[in-house]
């Protein structure tokens, strides 16, 4: 044969009816696939074979082109996808993205404006919006209650219940001297404008050092050291915060002055020791705050500040937990309403560094005239009290020794000022 095609259609058949296939064969020729059939026709007593080879080609190539096509085209519809739902994604997640991150912030209670969140998609934009509002509102909320206690419950995951748990804590109390007469002379705005310039003057001072506002109670403040956030320097915080909100608000009363406004001099009472600190009050109604006998110990120095003409008084503990970085007067032993036992009380006089050499040898002369006093060497506690300038805590020693000077106190006597007053 002349074609190599044919003869090797006949020979594939040749080699499938032997086996006893029957149909359409396969087979290469020249490289390329061929298909044959063969089929049988009787010719009187002979059998006529009628065979068709035919390249695979011929029929089915448009099929295989059209495969090509719907591949080609299948395959940049894909594509095309992937980059609309890359975009798609690029114009949706950005400002989600951006709005899970302040959510994030806003749930530690960092309420200071993010980024702005712009996006054509509407529900997103009232996403964002939403998001604002809520920020506003706790923004609002946060200024009524503290919040350091808040963050500091929800970096522990811990749900806001009753309860709480001892922890050692040092506690300011803050009140102004006088001011029921200051108030009466003032139009209740003026009452709240001036409020409102002293309180931000004072709780910038206390938050600076580290302590949280626990509560205003008319004029009066109540600051927590140590808690929320336990600190190991939780007096020495108290008592740069004291330092601090003194220096503020004496530099507020000069300035009330100069412009007729009536001062509002300020006395702090700080005390340390064991509170029970967490939430108080009803299932549905929860103030987080500290309760002990050295809260009312606090108070109770406040109100003796009066008493010893000084601005600030501190419990002995604050004076021994606080450390020498601070220089003390030791101001008297005093036993204050509620308490048995009497207290020595110092008045912080500022940080070693800054106090005057002057005033460091005034306060060591009246500590050295003070153990005189508590030895009942009178005498010699009126010689020391002679050469320091009168104040109302030197002219309250210097009479109590000349009171006991002229008639002795009994064998029993301790040397504790009984203060009936809060």
């Amino acid at each position: 044969m002349g074609f190599p095609a044919i003869a090797d259609a006949q020979a594939t058949f040749d080699r499938a009816r032997a086996a006893g296939a029957r149909g359409t064969s396969r087979y290469e020729a020249g490289g390329a696939p061929w298909r044959a059939a063969f089929r049988p026709y009787a010719l009187g007593t002979k059998r006529l074979w009628i065979g068709v080879a035919i390249p695979e080609a011929d029929f089915l190539g448009e099929v295989e082109r059209q495969r090509h096509t719907i591949l080609y085209v299948s395959g940049g519809a894909l594509l095309l996808a992937v980059l609309l739902a890359l975009a798609l994604g690029r114009v949706y997640a950005r400002p989600l993205g951006l709005l899970a991150a302040e959510s994030d912030r806003i749930t530690a209670l960092d309420l200071a404006p993010g980024p702005a969140v712009r996006s054509h998609l509407r529900e997103v934009h009232r996403l964002a919006e939403s998001q604002e509002r809520m920020r506003g509102a706790l923004d609002s909320f946060a200024k009524y209650v503290p919040t350091p206690v808040v963050r500091e419950l929800l970096r522990q995951g811990e749900a806001a219940r009753l309860g709480g748990r001892v922890r050692p804590v040092t506690v300011l109390f803050t009140d102004i001297r006088g001011f029921t007469g200051v108030s009466e002379g003032m139009t209740p705005a003026e009452l709240t404008a001036l409020l409102a310039d002293y309180f931000a003057r004072a709780m910038a001072a206390i938050d600076a050092a580290g302590g949280a506002v626990d509560k205003m109670i008319g004029d009066a403040i109540m600051a927590l050291f140590g808690a929320p956030v336990a600190s190991d320097d939780h007096a020495a915080r108290a008592v740069r915060a004291a330092l601090a909100c003194d220096r503020a608000l004496t530099a507020y009363e000069a300035e009330c002055l100069a412009a007729g406004k009536p001062p509002l001099v300020t006395h702090f009472g700080l005390a340390s020791g064991d509170a029970f600190v967490g939430n108080v009050g009803s299932a549905d109604r929860l103030n987080f705050t500290a309760l002990g006998d050295v809260v009312n110990l606090a108070s109770r120095l406040e109100g003796a500040c009066k008493v010893y003409g000084v601005r600030i008084l501190c419990a002995d503990a604050v004076r021994r937990a606080a450390g020498d970085a601070f220089a003390w007067r030791l101001v008297d032993v005093v036993g204050v309403k509620g308490r048995a036992t009497g207290e020595r009380v110092h008045e912080p006089l500022g940080p070693v560094a800054e106090v005057p050499p002057a005033r460091l040898a005034a306060a060591r002369a009246y500590e050295a005239a003070f153990e005189a006093y508590l030895a009942r060497r009178f005498d010699d506690a009126l010689g020391r009290l002679a050469a320091l300038a009168p104040d109302p805590s030197v002219a309250r020693l210097r009479a109590a020794c000349e009171a006991f000077r002229a008639t002795p106190p009994p064998p029993g006597w301790d040397g504790v000022a009984r203060l009936v007053e809060k």
